[in-house]
């Protein structure tokens, strides 16, 4: 969560059950998605671009090893060894499928973070934790859309 609101403006994280939510302007959805999709944060297998029906998730993978979607967006094709959209953020049919990539192996995705690996460590010091992250809650309340008025005391 804290990766979205260092990286970008006039966005709302949400975590719930399991995922990640990022609520987003349209307008602002290129800017924001380039970056995430470029970047090894990008898993093609288990992150997925929605508009509507971001709630049909599951937290069993299809036989494919992709994310569950219910309006089944994108498929693995496995003559390229990709995954590949069909289908735009909001359902509707594509001309042309849009390769993303391939699927992170599990071995990748427990190198890649936290998320997904039971094997973590707990914080030495917890109270440091705690004061950035309520630091960050606080200057997202009252400077998320002014960023001007940050200010050392924050």
């Amino acid at each position: 969560v804290r990766l979205y609101f260092n990286r970008f403006r006039g966005i709302d994280v949400v975590s719930y059950s399991g995922r990640c939510i990022l609520e987003m302007r349209e307008r602002d959805l290129e800017a924001v998605m380039k970056p995430l999709l470029e970047t090894e944060i990008f898993n093609p297998a288990r992150t997925a671009m929605k508009g509507i029906t971001v709630h049909g998730h599951s937290l069993r993978l299809d036989e494919d090893g992709l994310m569950f979607d219910a309006r089944r967006r994108y498929i693995y094709d496995k003559g390229s060894g990709e995954v590949m959209y069909i289908k735009d953020q909001m359902g509707r049919i594509l001309d042309q499928p849009v390769p993303v990539g391939r699927p992170l192996s599990e071995e990748e995705c427990r190198k890649m973070g936290i998320t997904y690996s039971w094997d973590t460590r707990q914080y030495k010091s917890r109270t440091e934790v705690l004061q950035v992250i309520s630091r960050a809650t606080k200057m997202r309340v009252l400077a998320g859309f002014n960023p001007e008025s940050i200010n050392d005391q924050m």
